[in-house]
């Protein structure tokens, strides 16, 4: 049974998410230089890893990814968690840019081929 969370544990939460996001992404600035966008998108999954389970909305939690780590849009970070969901489980989630994608080329590949 979910119950609803009072505006203070909401506070609380968001200050958790930021503290966190602000951790992964300082120390990816430290290393130094421009990071690779392999660096960034590896760091956006350690940043997800680490507060997906707050019970808090997920688009606020793209929101706060995508500031933490300079993109412009939270559907960058969408998709960035969206495809290494569908790489690892093999299975696309239906909502996922990549699960589309990866079902067209399906259709494609048997429409297609000889």
């Amino acid at each position: 049974m979910n119950k609803r969370l009072s505006r203070s544990e909401v506070i609380e939460i968001k200050h958790k998410v930021h503290d966190i996001i602000s951790v992964i992404s300082d120390h990816l600035k430290e290393r130094g230089g421009n990071p690779s966008k392999e660096d960034r998108y590896r760091a956006v999954l350690d940043a997800w890893n680490s507060i997906n389970h707050f019970p808090i909305s997920r688009r606020y939690l793209y929101i706060e990814i995508a500031r933490g780590f300079d993109f412009e849009t939270h559907e960058t970070v969408w998709r960035i968690i969206e495809s290494y969901k569908t790489i690892t489980t093999g299975q696309p989630d239906r909502n996922s840019l990549a699960g589309y994608y990866r079902t067209w080329e399906k259709i494609l590949q048997f429409t297609y081929t000889d």
